[in-house]
């Protein structure tokens, strides 16, 4: 997707979390819009929003991985990816 698209589902998801302020996935959306537009401090803030709304989700937990791996917070990412396998040891 262009990077303008990625503007557009961020712009969108942001329009519906003020009507669903606490629906996890619109919060996971914006998390993927923001990794996309190169905005990771902002997505691992989404992202921890998202575990905090739903944290039996192995897709926020494998996302906030992989954002924790691009900040180079690998202890954390590593947490986050055991968290993903223990809340369901087939995902990958």
């Amino acid at each position: 997707m262009a990077v303008n698209q990625w503007q557009d589902v961020l712009t969108l998801a942001e329009q519906a979390l003020l009507k669903h302020a606490y629906n996890p996935d619109l919060i996971q959306f914006k998390a993927k819009a923001l990794v996309n537009l190169g905005q990771l401090e902002q997505a691992k803030l989404a992202c921890e929003d998202s575990i905090r709304f739903a944290d039996l989700d192995p897709h926020s937990y494998l996302l906030y991985g992989l954002i924790l791996l691009q900040l180079n917070l690998y202890d954390d990412a590593e947490k986050a990816f055991r968290q993903t396998i223990f809340l369901n040891y087939d995902f990958v």
